[in-house]
Order: structure tokens, then sequence, then C-alpha cells
């Protein structure tokens, strides 16, 4: 049926058509740490982006920042900030606080042993800025 309130019968297996066709999604029970750092090296133009609107401001600025993250079960950012915190004030800064909770990682279910459930998974990424 063409009805997407009616769902097919897969036969009493517990499976549902899905997506075209495709059934068994798999969702994992946590982010891994290749997971979350290949979301972050896809977003490394953004990353130089910022970079770029801080070096407009401030020619000669340079540092070492680190980048805390928490990202809750949907994939999606709940939580950014960044050491040092006076960083979080200038272009960089502003630049990343706006831009990172826009990243999507892989949703997981947060499922762990004994019956435990893991509802945000926390990640760091540090990062050396300096001029070319």
């Amino acid at each position: 049926t063409d009805d997407p309130d009616i769902l097919p019968d897969m036969g009493g297996n517990g499976m549902v058509l899905v997506a075209n066709r495709r059934t068994g999604i798999y969702t994992p029970p946590i982010l891994s740490s290749d997971d979350i750092l290949g979301v972050v090296n896809g977003e490394m133009k953004t990353i130089r982006r910022c970079f770029k609107a801080q070096l407009a401001a401030d020619p000669d600025w340079n540092d070492e920042v680190i980048l805390d993250l928490s990202v809750k079960k949907t994939g999606r950012v709940s939580e950014v900030s960044i050491s040092p915190h006076r960083v979080e004030r200038n272009e960089l800064g502003k630049c990343l606080l706006s831009e990172v909770p826009k990243w999507k990682f892989p949703a997981f279910t947060g499922e762990l042993d004994g019956g435990v459930t893991q509802e945000v998974v926390n990640a760091s990424f540090p990062f050396s800025f300096s001029k070319p």
C-alpha cells in the first residue's frame, strides 16, 4: 500500500519495512572515537573559517585552544566550551560557539552493560592556531 500510516507485514519476524525497503537499521550503543573524530575532521573547513575570522580581527593572533563538546544520543551537540575561556570572547570563540552546535554526529542508544544508559558522550579536541 502507499499509505504511510499502514506498515507492511514482514511475516511476523519483528522487522518492519522502512526507508524504501531497508530493514534492520543499526544504531550503535555508544559513539566511538573514530565516529567523533570523523565528524570533527569533516568540519575542519568550519574551524578554518572561524580562524580566518579571528585573523581578520587580529592578524597577529595565535593560541592553543581546547574545544570541549557533549553529544546527546540523538547525535546533536548539547554543550560546547572553549579553553582558555578568554577565547570564547574573541572572533574564533564566537564563531565556534555558534557553529559547533550545528554539527551532527551519529545517533547512539547509550545502552551500556548492566542496564546503565549514557545520555551524552563528552569529547575534547586540542587545536594549535598559528599563521602559516
